[in-house]
């Protein structure tokens, strides 16, 4: 049985960015390839599905990330699903008593549009109490709406 040995860091000692990989390695990994052509794809070609900051941040050759962009982004996922599961279930329940798929249909669309509005802010965006207020907003409309209709069935 070997020893283990425990490395203590001073605080100052500690990492300040994330190392990113691509940087060290021999050739750079293929592009993805386009659905439609199944030629590489680039940037350009995920530009309406994604933000720039995250499509540059996922191609970027930088040996260091700086902390910072990475918490934002942690966040901004958190933010962006920490309400789905309770509201899903909700659903599920009111879907198996009956309830009116469009009123579910509302309130889901509601919800998902709040989310979005709230978790995006926080990952690509710059501060905006607009869309985080206004997500939220959504997102408790959504759940009072089922809520609502869970009270009224």
């Amino acid at each position: 049985m070997t020893d283990s040995i425990k490395y203590i860091l001073e605080e100052s000692k500690a990492p300040k960015s994330w190392y990113n990989i691509n940087s060290d390695l021999p050739s750079p990994p293929p592009p993805p390839l386009h659905p439609g052509t199944k030629q590489p794809a680039g940037p350009d070609d995920f530009a309406p599905l994604f933000p720039m900051g995250l499509i540059m941040q996922e191609v970027s050759t930088e040996r260091e990330i700086d902390q910072r962009v990475l918490d934002r982004a942690i966040r901004g996922h958190g933010n962006l699903i920490e309400y789905a599961p309770l509201f899903l279930i909700l659903m599920l329940a009111l879907e198996l008593s009956d309830a009116s798929k469009y009123w579910l249909y509302f309130n889901g669309s509601i919800f998902t549009i709040g989310r979005l509005m709230h978790g995006v802010v926080f990952a690509f965006m710059k501060p905006n109490p607009f869309m985080r207020i206004g997500g939220m907003i959504l997102t408790f409309m959504g759940f009072l709406g089922l809520i609502a209709s869970a009270i009224y069935l």
